[in-house]
């Protein structure tokens, strides 16, 4: 039996550096290829897709999320 630890809530103590290191080294894995460019429900006849996966996640996606600058909402 393999123990496996509880997850953790909360920030994450990795910088944006480390994120984008690890997100290019993992992108170069050749089993990484179909998660680097968004699902084209369409294209790939998978009409069901979006209405199972509400906020799909690619790695291009993660790239822009890491890349764009922050923006701090005023309420």
């Amino acid at each position: 039996s393999t123990h496996v630890p509880p997850s953790t809530a909360g920030p994450s103590t990795l910088s944006t550096a480390q994120f984008r290191f690890c997100l290019s080294t993992t992108c170069q894995l050749k089993d990484a290829t179909p998660l680097l460019r968004p699902i084209d429900p369409i294209a790939l006849n998978i009409p069901h897709y979006p209405p199972i996966i509400k906020t799909p996640m690619d790695f291009s996606t993660i790239e822009h999320k890491l890349t764009r600058p922050r923006t701090v909402s005023m309420h």
